[in-house]
């Protein structure tokens, strides 16, 4: 799929989430120049096109010449063996901005401020191979450089700012979430999730939980009240809400940008526009991640023996795991229902189910 489709991408990326499959950065190293599978674990990796600023043609030259010459070993070597009109400062601080080269240097600051010399010392090379001066030895790639005391000090990015530009580069959080500290509540089934709002067929009202990653303060034309145009983002989407008059004077320290809360959102479909209503809003605490049991059943094989057996397993096997029962269409879409937090439960093996 196309790496713009930014809501899409989110919704794979959840389901990979779900399904414990890791989702990987782009590697200048290992990447294709689409998305696609990790040859030695499973995993599915970034591709080098995919990511803002970076050119498809420039990651062309890139990956040629990876294959014939081997892989880089610094990004001075990786500037000097590519042409200086293919690769230029915005594209290599968008490669090290979104971890293209934490395969030679996880520290990602320290990296970047090394863009100035890699690019002065490939310069310095390309110009005396244009005038035809090379080594006695042949011309050999640049070597990794000792790194300077100064740059050795760089401390890393902090995590929220690592995050912020892997999602302005990638269009999604890859080496973590803002959200991870609060992913407990998400793996209950407790809430709606951004996807299921904006796929559902008809209007309503959705519990829904997430991070407000922005928030624009308005006044209505009409009696110059304040109200709030927030955006509410979680592991599967994003959605703009509004939060009118009354909400938004009730809980706009709540809603302020960085805050994790949950919000009863009512949803109207007018063509193919969603409009999306606050009403409700509450703070969530970070809660640890408890895996939940999910059964997958088909519906139409369902009936009262086959569910007794799937109570009785579940009332022999209490535990802290939440318990989801996700019945499976006709059509081969799936409907998903927590159940109660009296059903939670520990594993339940094939065999009793």
């Amino acid at each position: 799929f196309d790496a713009g489709d930014v809501d899409r991408l989110a919704v794979v990326i959840a389901e990979c989430r779900r399904m414990e499959i890791p989702v990987l950065p782009p590697d200048i190293n290992s990447s294709a120049l689409k998305f696609s599978p990790v040859s030695d674990a499973p995993g599915i990796r970034f591709g080098l096109a995919s990511i803002k600023n970076v050119g498809a043609g420039a990651m062309e030259s890139a990956i040629a010449e990876r294959e014939k010459n081997g892989r880089f070993k610094s990004i001075e070597d990786f500037c000097s063996r590519l042409d200086s009109r293919t690769v230029n400062r915005k594209i290599l601080e968008s490669l090290v901005k979104c971890g293209a080269f934490d395969s030679i240097e996880k520290n990602r600051a320290a990296l970047f401020a090394q863009i100035e010399s890699a690019l002065a010392a490939a310069a310095s090379i390309q110009r005396d191979r244009a005038s035809g001066q090379v080594s006695l030895f042949g011309e050999e790639p640049l070597m990794p450089t000792k790194k300077s005391g100064k740059s050795s000090k760089i401390e890393p990015w902090p995590q929220l700012e690592t995050l912020r530009y892997e999602k302005e580069l990638l269009g999604y959080f890859v080496s973590g979430h803002p959200l991870d500290a609060y992913a407990g509540h998400f793996d209950s089934g407790k809430y709606n999730t951004i996807a299921q709002a904006k796929e559902a067929a008809e209007n309503g009202t959705f519990k829904l939980a997430g991070l407000v990653s922005s928030l624009e303060k308005r006044f209505s034309k009409k009696d110059g009240k304040p109200f709030g145009i927030l955006i509410l983002e979680d592991f599967t989407g994003s959605l703009e809400i509004t939060a009118w008059d009354e909400c938004f004077a009730k809980n706009a320290e709540l809603l302020a940008a960085g805050s994790a809360v949950s919000i009863n959102t009512r949803i109207v479909r007018k063509d193919e526009a969603i409009r999306a209503t606050a009403g409700a809003v509450a703070a969530i605490k970070p809660k640890a991640s408890v895996k939940p049991v999910r059964l997958r059943l088909a519906r139409e094989r369902l009936d009262e023996p086959a569910l007794q057996t799937i109570l009785d397993a579940v009332k022999k096997n209490p535990g802290n795991r939440p318990l989801i029962l996700e019945f499976v269409l006709p059509n081969g879409r799936s409907l998903e229902m927590p159940a109660g937090e009296e059903f939670n439960i520990g594993e339940i093996g094939r065999a009793h189910v």
